[in-house]
């Protein structure tokens, strides 16, 4: 089964702030219930709101047709944060200022969720994020912040041990982004690498959606002799470093976090990212009871394609929040509180709360770019969970 992004949008995604609802786009009275939605909605990194928004959308859309959340029919409200910091900062203000919003659903880039976050927690609103992978944003000591999605420190780790493991490896190259998921990515795995026994043997940077010539950045790395190169960062930007990649280095195996598990990184790579091995913590032929249900059910919504991690992880959240309100008796106040209070079983396995907010429990799954397809490796990624 093939990760696959949506071709289909909700047809909005470009606005900056736009309304979707199961009822009226009124202003949230007493028979509604508002929530806030804050990611990449345009410029480079417009897919993961794409996707966002569909995942979000499937499942207001679900809630509302079994009667909404406590009685109330969901409206949602869309922000468009860029995956940019200040961008996120100036959106959270204005989610703020809005004083309608009971939660927000966001942010994507773990940098936009790190400049936004203060914004909340002073206002004392709750964010819940699908996406936001850095170990920072749970570390900032705020009280209202909650993910579903395991934390940059577990998967950096993991590729380490991926490629030491399973794959045979002692001599790891690693290019990484220079924002906050890069970061947390590489730290985790500098760490994992002396426990593993490994050596780095060589670690070069660049700027996220700003560096295009990774050139010098190869030659370094090529420079270093490694047998497998790691690479941390999103899909736009690894599409690009690999169809650079040339000389020895074009035999080396690549390993590519899940900010890369995107179709259009094979699109960007082509044949240069054929072999990549990817590894993600969502697969839609995953096993899980609830997964089944929620993989049909979007296929049907978005004409046929397959959900993403994306998807699946922000599908799962307002389900979490309806639990949060109606089964632990959350308000505005203390929803947060509510949904670590939370058990959740969806598509991506179960998922549960620790007091920072972040989530426990979650296993990952491998791919790899097989014929122009990323592709689930059972095997491999049995072993990978275990």
């Amino acid at each position: 089964m093939s990760f696959t992004r949506t071709a289909a949008t909700v047809g909005l995604v470009a606005a900056a702030s736009l309304v979707l609802a199961g009822c009226s786009a009124g202003g949230g009275g007493s028979d509604t219930i508002k929530f806030a939605v804050a990611g990449p909605m345009s410029g480079e990194n417009a897919v993961y709101g794409e996707t966002q928004v569909n995942g979000i959308q499937l499942a207001v859309d679900e809630i509302n047709a079994d009667g909404g959340i406590d009685g109330k029919q969901v409206e949602l409200e869309m922000f468009d944060d860029e995956c940019d910091p200040t961008t996120a900062a100036n959106v959270a203000s204005r989610i703020v200022s809005d004083g309608g919003f009971e939660a927000v659903l966001g942010h994507v880039c773990s940098s936009a969720t790190l400049a936004a976050d203060p914004v909340y927690e002073r206002a004392g609103l709750s964010l819940i994020s699908g996406s936001s992978t850095s170990p920072a944003v749970s570390q900032q000591g705020f009280t209202n912040f909650s993910r579903t999605i395991p934390t940059d420190d577990i998967q950096g780790a993991q590729m380490i041990d991926f490629a030491a493991e399973e794959l045979g490896k002692s001599k790891i190259a690693i290019v990484y982004a220079s924002d906050d998921y890069g970061q947390g990515l590489y730290e985790a795995a500098v760490d994992q690498a002396e426990e593993a026994g490994v050596d780095i043997v060589s670690a070069e940077t660049f700027v996220p959606n700003e560096t295009k010539d990774f050139s010098s950045i190869l030659t370094k790395t090529s420079a270093s002799d490694p047998d497998v190169l790691l690479l941390f960062g999103y899909y736009n930007d690894m599409g690009t470093l690999v169809t650079q990649i040339s000389g020895s280095l074009a035999s080396v195996d690549k390993v590519a976090s899940a900010g890369t598990a995107q179709p259009d990184y094979v699109s960007l790579g082509g044949a240069a990212a054929e072999g990549t091995y990817l590894l993600a913590f969502y697969d839609p032929s995953s096993p899980f009871p609830a997964n089944e249900k929620y993989v049909a059910a979007y296929e049907k919504a978005y004409g046929g394609e397959e959900p993403n991690e994306q998807a699946a992880y922000w599908y799962e959240v307002p389900y979490i929040v309806k639990s949060a309100i109606e089964d632990h008796g959350g308000t505005k106040e203390t929803l947060t509180e509510a949904i670590h209070a939370t058990t959740y079983e969806g598509p991506t396995g179960k998922t549960a709360f620790e007091d920072d907010g972040d989530v426990t429990g979650k296993t990952g799954v491998v791919a790899r770019v097989t014929d122009g397809v990323i592709t689930l490796d059972p095997e491999l990624t049995t072993k990978f969970a275990q």
